[in-house]
């Protein structure tokens, strides 16, 4: 009887029942653990009285908290035993008595025993793979399929493959729950310092020349989930990194926004990707509609001069004219003193001058409303 009660214990509640008992095992196996409650239930039923200094002391809410724990571990299992019963009757319902049979008994074998060798996911602890990546992958796949983690650790051992199996093997008694193979694989197969050297470059991880804001933020924060093993990451902070690793478009666009959240800079990045797309399919050769004049784009005409220069006159001087018509480049004279083996730039002269083209040196007029860009 003593050994049936223990073989139903988990590694937690067999080193609890234990230790209320007053034996101090260390390191003991989920073997040894059994044998020693067994031992000891042994000597209860046979009215052997334990010393009582060796005897942990009972916190009563610790207990209760404890046992609160496992009536909702219980109601998860009934609830998960339910649905399944559920899915069942219901496909009895569609189907002959025949058909139904063979339907519920395929549908509960499915539920129970997962193919999980047809899912091709392995961890293997090889270089090269991800032992992050693989947990990842087979919770995805599991949630995508109903299946709970109590039939994940079922199946744990098709998921290993060389010396991740090997390794697996030897600890897999030790293993009670999902959550505690996850724990497991880290402390074994993370390399010392990743989390520390995965954090550097995360902090340097910036947006990459064609890497939409879209993918360049569902990166980020597929790193920042593999940070979380530990502890988790403020978004406060997450919105920080990312935002100061955007590519220079972005941070341009967003310089005048203030930023409070992740979502919000992935919409705010959208909307600049679609400004961008718009701007470099602008066609300024496009033709203006006729069929309603009143309504046509009319062209602009040329700029007034600032109020600072005179307006540039109607027609360019002809030997300027001339100069430009032909190709050739103006004699080396000065246009801003008309003295001769000087440029406007080196000239040393004093006194007040009227204002010319830096472009082609016509008098009255500047750059901008030259009249040579008629003559071109």
């Amino acid at each position: 009887m003593a050994m049936t009660y223990s073989n139903r214990l988990r590694a937690d509640e067999l080193r609890h029942e234990v230790g209320i008992r007053g034996a101090k095992l260390p390191g003991a196996t989920v073997d040894q653990l059994r044998t020693e409650l067994s031992s000891l239930l042994q000597f209860e039923r046979a009215g052997v009285e334990l010393d009582p200094d060796a005897l942990l002391p009972i916190n009563h809410a610790e207990e209760l908290s404890i046992l609160e724990a496992k009536v909702a571990e219980v109601d998860t299992l009934v609830a998960e035993m339910s649905l399944e019963a559920d899915a069942s009757t219901a496909a009895r319902a569609r189907q002959g008595s025949k058909s139904k049979s063979k339907s519920k008994s395929k549908s509960k074998s499915h539920l129970q025993s997962p193919e999980f060798h047809k899912w091709g996911i392995k961890f293997s602890a090889a270089e090269g793979t991800s032992m992050l990546s693989f947990i990842a992958d087979v919770e995805e796949k599991a949630e995508s399929l109903g299946l709970s983690k109590r039939l994940l650790l079922k199946g744990a051992n098709e998921f290993f493959v060389g010396e991740a199996k090997t390794w697996y093997r030897t600890v897999k008694n030790e293993i009670s729950s999902w959550k505690e193979l996850k724990t497991f694989l880290r402390a074994e197969f993370l390399p010392v310092g990743y989390l520390d050297n995965l954090w550097e470059e995360v902090r340097g991880r910036r947006q990459g020349k064609n890497e939409t804001i879209g993918t360049y933020i569902a990166n980020m924060l597929m790193l920042f989930e593999w940070l979380t093993v530990m502890e988790p990451i403020d978004e406060s902070l997450k919105l920080n990194v990312i935002t100061k690793n955007l590519a220079p478009f972005y941070l341009k666009g967003i310089a005048n926004t203030p930023i409070l959240s992740i979502p919000q800079l992935k919409q705010v990045g959208r909307n600049l990707e679609l400004v961008k797309y718009r701007v470099d399919r602008y066609d300024r050769s496009s033709k203006c509609p006729l069929m309603e004049p009143e309504f046509a784009c009319k062209s602009k005409g040329r700029p007034r001069a600032y109020l600072n220069e005179v307006q540039a006159p109607e027609a360019p001087e002809p030997e300027v004219a001339a100069v430009y018509s032909e190709g050739a480049r103006p004699p080396l004279s000065c246009w801003r003193c008309g003295g001769q083996g000087h440029r406007f730039r080196e000239c040393q002269a004093k006194g007040e001058f009227p204002i010319f083209c830096w472009t082609c040196g016509l008098k009255g007029t500047v750059s901008q409303n030259c009249a040579r860009f008629e003559i071109q």
